[in-house]
């Protein structure tokens, strides 16, 4: 984690522990990361002007302002899409599944083979 946030945030920045939590602007790097946030950030400004973008660090367990960062937060009730704990089963499915019809192929096939 040191390397990204050192990317991001600069060299004295090794851990989570040394981020300024009341920094509102991404400092800006020569890092390829620092770079393609930078232009992230410049595409959202300039296609919607009217909302301001500004950093809020949200360390879990060490700023208060996770709280605030999690109540934010929603889920997605009305996706058509799988969350990914049901992705799981329904893949693990999806493979029994191929490796069952694989398997018959192949018995069926030395079954033929035999005759």
């Amino acid at each position: 984690m040191g390397l990204l946030l050192n990317d991001l945030f600069g060299p004295t920045c090794n851990s989570l522990e040394d981020l300024n939590h009341l920094m509102s602007t991404m400092p800006k790097l020569d890092t390829q990361i620092s770079i393609q946030l930078h232009n992230i950030l410049t595409y959202i400004a300039e296609t919607r002007p009217a909302r301001a973008l500004h950093v809020q660090i949200a360390r879990q367990t060490m700023d208060g302002a996770e709280q605030e960062v999690t109540s934010l937060l929603v889920e997605d009730r009305f996706s058509e899409a799988q969350a990914y704990h049901e992705f799981l089963p329904f893949l693990h499915r999806q493979i029994n599944l191929e490796v069952t019809l694989l398997y018959i192929r192949i018995s069926c096939l030395g079954k033929r083979r035999s005759a």
